[in-house]
């Protein structure tokens, strides 16, 4: 499971950098970024896969791309306020809590390397400041939604409520 995921991460990562076109870029982090949910619940669950070879080859061969593409890094959070400023109509609530989780995921992966302090100077207050206010309304996501394995540090899931303690 962890190969496939880190193959499809790696394949968008690739077309992120072979491509000039703005849009084609936005698309392949965007692609890139998502599948860090389920990557992120997966190394949850099982965090000694964090230290597997598999694991440690990819981030060495992903750092190198994603430091040559930083600036896109920033676009990321600045789609999860963009669709936070407009009306919810579905299930946007649960698309933008997927985002939000999916960086922090990436950022946690990430830390230790030399991408870390790119990440650490991604500005995620806004993003959480309106995660918070909208919560309010939007939130509500019933308790089998919610991704077994979650870290309650991803509090955005259970807004306006507060996570779960232990």
């Amino acid at each position: 499971m962890i190969g496939e995921l880190l193959d499809q991460n790696r394949a968008a990562l690739r077309r992120l950098d072979a491509t000039d076109d703005h849009d084609d870029q936005t698309i392949e982090l965007a692609s890139f970024l998502e599948n860090h949910l389920a990557l992120g619940l997966l190394l949850a669950r099982s965090p000694e896969l964090r230290s597997e070879p598999e694991v440690e080859a990819y981030l060495a061969e992903t750092v190198p791309i994603l430091e040559r593409n930083r600036f896109h890094l920033k676009t990321f959070p600045r789609a999860i306020e963009r669709t936070l400023a407009l009306p919810f109509e579905d299930d946007e609530w649960r698309r933008v809590v997927e985002q939000r989780s999916a960086f922090e995921f990436f950022k946690e992966l990430y830390d230790g390397t030399a991408l870390a302090p790119d990440l650490a100077a991604v500005d995620l207050a806004p993003v959480d400041a309106r995660l918070r206010e909208i919560g309010e309304v939007e939130g509500y996501l019933d308790a089998e939604s919610i991704p077994a394995d979650l870290p309650t540090s991803h509090w955005w899931w259970w807004a306006p409520a507060q996570p779960p303690v232990g």
